[in-house]
């Protein structure tokens, strides 16, 4: 299931107690996007996932590697097989729960805005609608 969180306020309040990390939460996600993966995620979906959606740099960090307390996952509520999307500004962009390479190639493309398009689509480009692949 897919959860939409509404802004970076509850991502930054929590990483913000998050005191053990060596670097602001603003830096640890400027870097691209960041993927933070719970310790039952599968790093083979994720991987195919980021590769999949071929949107640029993608980091990806688990939880129990940066967050050896605990005190990171408790703040966030994170469960073991929930995966994390946050872009560069730190906004939370999708929270998945065990998601496979399809779900999480969408949370990646749609964090960026990087829309799926099929030939006979109608595709707004400002004013002007157009059907693209015809």
């Amino acid at each position: 299931m897919l959860h939409e969180i509404t802004g970076q306020s509850e991502l930054v309040a929590s990483l913000t107690k998050w005191s053990a990390m060596a670097r602001s939460p603003r830096a640890m996600a400027r870097d691209g996007l960041l993927i933070l993966a719970g310790p039952d995620a599968d790093p083979a979906v994720i991987g195919r996932a980021a590769a999949e959606a071929a949107i640029g740099s993608v980091r990806i960090l688990r939880t129990g590697e940066i967050d050896s307390t605990g005190t990171l996952t408790e703040a966030l509520g994170a469960a073991p097989g929930e995966v994390w999307v946050i872009r560069p500004d730190a906004y939370v962009a999708a929270v998945l729960d065990r998601p496979d390479t399809a779900r999480l190639a969408a949370a990646l493309r749609r964090a960026v805005g990087a829309a799926v398009v099929s030939p006979g689509n109608r595709v707004r480009v400002g004013k002007e609608v157009r059907t693209h692949g015809i």
